[in-house]
């Protein structure tokens, strides 16, 4: 089946002459899949490339105010994207 996907973040880099594409690269050359079960593995390797917001931006995750980079926002805490979850399956009144 074919689905539609959408570009929620992206990084641009501007090279400097001479530097080449690996050079600028943030994460090793190559593909590498990660299992339906390893989405923290998948976050700490973007998190050790430096990339810790743009996946976060991905999974629709955004920072708060005040927040910073310090905070440790791969925790699974309901809080850390800022929002609330809202209660599913509400009873209707009749």
């Amino acid at each position: 089946r074919w689905k539609q996907f959408v570009v929620r973040g992206e990084e641009t880099v501007e090279g400097k002459p001479g530097q080449t594409i690996d050079d600028l690269r943030a994460l090793p050359r190559g593909f590498c899949e990660f299992g339906t079960n390893e989405m923290s593995e998948f976050a700490q390797v973007c998190k050790d490339a430096g990339l810790e917001d743009l996946f976060l931006t991905s999974m629709k995750i955004y920072q708060r105010r005040g927040d910073t980079c310090a905070d440790n926002r791969f925790d699974d805490d309901a809080t850390a994207s800022g929002k609330t979850k809202k209660a599913k399956g509400k009873k209707k009144k009749r």
